[in-house]
């Protein structure tokens, strides 16, 4: 498993330009896009769901998972792949 703990910034920043394109990404349902809301922004800015995400992977049974903090950690590990 690999878990992108990308900064707050980094993700608002990511998230905003999806919600001003306005378009439906692949996982979304048919006739799903996203759209600007607020408190959508404050929620990924705060990393209010890092708790949930954290209490799930101390929870699951694999206990080895590759945890990236930088799109740049990423792509060195997927340059050795």
């Amino acid at each position: 498993m690999i878990d992108l703990d990308y900064s707050g910034p980094r993700c608002v920043l990511r998230v905003l330009r999806r919600m001003l394109r306005g378009v439906r990404r692949d996982e979304m349902p048919v006739g799903c896009v996203d759209r600007f809301q607020w408190h959508v922004l404050g929620w990924v800015l705060w990393k209010k769901e890092r708790p949930f995400i954290d209490d799930a992977l101390r929870a699951a049974k694999m206990k080895t998972y590759l945890r990236f903090t930088t799109p740049a950690q990423a792509d060195a590990w997927l340059a050795v792949r």
